[in-house]
């Protein structure tokens, strides 16, 4: 799928697509998520990535973490990751429940994609904090 297939409503606010809530669907290398009134956890990562590594090079990493583990996960709504000055990287992810991100948690070191994502991340930098989303 691609960015122009997408089709909005007439107002142009809201992408039409047959994605259930808490669903996702690939499109020009995005995973596309609806969003549901049910995410209740809003989870921030930071961490710094190690010396030499790139932001163009750790890009397609994150982008391979996402797509082959995070996404596939129960309660996953939706994933961005964004990188500063000096290797600081920050991912947002949005999860259904908790339990929800605990139980990615738990699976996400022993995921094959994170063995890499891993190696070039500096991990005494990883620090991540939960939220619950304010109705």
């Amino acid at each position: 799928m691609n960015w122009h297939e997408l089709e909005v409503d007439a107002d142009h606010t809201q992408p039409l697509f047959d994605v259930h809530p808490g669903r996702s669907v690939e499109c020009d290398g995005w995973v596309l998520t609806k969003w549901s009134s049910k995410t209740v956890i809003i989870e921030i990562v930071t961490f710094k990535l190690k010396e030499g590594v790139t932001p163009g090079e750790f890009g397609p990493i994150d982008k391979a973490v996402q797509n082959q583990h995070v996404a596939k996960q129960p309660g996953f709504v939706a994933r961005e990751s964004a990188h500063g000055e000096n290797g600081d990287w920050l991912v947002l992810v949005h999860w259904g429940t908790a339990k929800d991100a605990d139980a990615s948690m738990a699976t996400f070191m022993t995921a094959p994609a994170a063995q890499t994502f891993m190696s070039k991340v500096q991990a005494e930098t990883m620090c991540m904090t939960r939220y619950t989303r304010c109705e």
